[in-house]
């Protein structure tokens, strides 16, 4: 039992009971209560209350554009990770610019987010030092097949340029960049300084149970040392090819379970010769 006054508490134990100072509580928090809201621009608030005193502390909450919004914040992206998407909902956001992850910063997109691209120079580029993590979730299914879980965990990155297509993601990063049950889609515009999808330079990237379709150019261009793992990926109606690796500037490719359809110029280049199977 405890008796809190201004300053400090009376607590009361199985030896007896004494006076302490608030300051001198070795805290217990609670789980926290949002007590602020974050938005697409503007960071929430979380308070803690410790179960002992009743003091607080507070947290913040990165912005993460609610339930919809347009994405333009890279001030806060300079300064701070970044979430977008709410857990277990879904999200739907729009960018018309590029969203830039810099050095020693983390983009997590949440799973059941879609973002529309609006622009041919829209996308997202993560820097060097920089990471994305977007990692969805399958449609989680009971053993009668109804769904129990949000209506998709997919992550999906599309376009809405009418008559044309957005830029892509470009990814320059060492650090492990992962990409799960993601949908990207129409990317390639070809005016996004790369016309890949995906454009991948001196970087290490995971690609999972994904889908990358329908882009202007390459599906997935592969530069300058970059390392990359596909683990059950369709790659499909991309204008070019499917996989386009640069093999004299070191690039390094795994993958498994990795499937092709209808890529104009070829499933997979190697820097010479195009063929329909990856090595």
């Amino acid at each position: 039992m405890m008796i809190l006054l201004t300053g400090i508490m009376l607590v009361f134990t199985l030896s007896g009971c004494e006076w302490l100072l608030v300051e001198d509580c070795d805290h217990v928090w609670d789980l926290g209560t949002v007590t602020t809201q974050p938005t697409a621009t503007s960071p929430g608030v979380r308070t803690f209350t410790c179960i002992i005193c009743g003091a607080t502390r507070t947290e913040t909450i990165p912005p993460n554009g609610g339930a919809s919004g347009t994405l333009v914040d890279n001030a806060w992206l300079a300064a701070n990770n970044w979430t977008i998407g709410i857990p277990f909902q879904t999200s739907t956001y729009t960018v018309s610019s590029v969203l830039t992850v810099p050095e020693e910063r983390t983009l997590t997109i949440m799973p059941g987010t879609t973002i529309s691209f609006t622009t041919t120079g829209s996308g997202i580029t993560v820097q060097n030092g920089g990471t994305i993590k977007a990692e969805g979730l399958p449609i989680l299914l009971n053993a009668q097949g109804e769904n129990i879980g949000i209506t998709s965990g997919r992550i999906i990155l599309k376009n809405s340029v009418v008559g044309g297509k957005w830029g892509g993601i470009l990814i320059h990063s060492p650090t492990p960049n992962e990409l799960s049950y993601v949908d990207i889609s129409k990317g390639g515009s070809g005016t996004y300084t790369y016309s890949s999808a995906l454009y991948l330079r001196g970087c290490n990237v995971s690609i999972s149970n994904s889908t990358i379709d329908d882009s202007g150019s390459n599906g997935i261009t592969l530069y300058s040392n970059a390392s990359l793992n596909l683990n059950t990926v369709s790659i499909s109606n991309n204008a070019r090819y499917g996989v386009y690796y640069e093999s004299s500037s070191g690039p390094t490719l795994t993958h498994s379970g990795v499937t092709f359809s209808s890529n104009t110029l070829g499933n997979f280049w190697n820097g010479t010769t195009a063929s329909d199977t990856l090595p």
